[in-house]
């Protein structure tokens, strides 16, 4: 299987049939810029499922409040014990939206690890240092009894908080599952979503699948020539 050459796109995005495809020697013809383009506006794209909800647009120093006054946003909200957010049987029993400040949640091979490292610069924000998937109810409540434990060991409250907290997760778009978890429990969370070229993506995630041996349709299948920006 071989290395998809950055070199097979034309202007418009689509294959010119007469540029190589597959480099014979295995090695990509040139280095595949990424092209990252993060949609921060302002800073971090929203998901809002719920109206009650209202959300500063401040950053990092995001803000929740839900049908407070302005004394109350300067009243300090204790962190509250495990034993009010998840039960001993493994149900969630109290809010815990406040508890998952941002998602970096672009797709794979589009930055999010880059982003991840480059929001773990500064005290402000905390991106738990390893993929976070919540795929099912399990995953919700392992992610309440970490995060609360960050939340003890960085000495944050409830509200307000000097440290927001995030996850990545660079594969929700893939599973509807995922955004009812979000809608869920937590529907003020705000979303980064990292955007990239599509002929640069799928070069770097196909040769990404390909390095781990897994079984790949050879790229003739997925890629052809384009008539007015359309596979045909």
């Amino acid at each position: 299987m071989g290395i998809i050459s950055p070199t097979m796109a034309s202007e418009n995005g689509c294959v010119d049939e007469d540029d190589p495809l597959i480099q014979s020697n295995g090695r990509s013809s040139g280095a595949l810029l990424p092209m990252v383009i993060y949609l921060l506006v302002p800073l971090l794209l929203t998901f809002e499922f719920a109206q009650h909800f209202t959300i500063s647009s401040s950053w990092p120093a995001l803000e929740m409040k839900k049908g407070g006054t302005e004394n109350d946003a300067n009243k300090i909200v204790p962190l509250p014990p495990l034993s009010e957010l998840v039960a001993q049987n493994g149900t969630i029993v109290g809010d815990i939206s406040w508890m998952l400040d941002f998602a970096v949640i672009a797709f794979p091979k589009a930055g999010t690890t880059f982003m991840k490292g480059y929001l773990n610069k500064t005290a402000r924000t905390h991106v738990y240092e390893r993929e976070y998937c919540m795929k099912r109810h399990t995953g919700v409540v392992d992610f309440v009894r970490k995060y609360h434990e960050l939340h003890v060991k960085l000495e944050q409250p409830r509200y307000p908080k000097t440290v927001q907290f995030g996850l990545k997760c660079p594969e929700v778009f893939y599973r509807a599952d995922d955004i009812h978890t979000y809608e869920k429990y937590f529907p003020s969370t705000k979303f980064i979503i990292g955007l990239r070229h599509p002929i640069s993506w799928f070069g770097s995630y196909y040769n990404f699948r390909s390095y781990r041996n897994v079984t790949l349709p050879n790229t003739t299948q997925l890629i052809g020539k384009c008539v007015h920006g359309q596979k045909v």
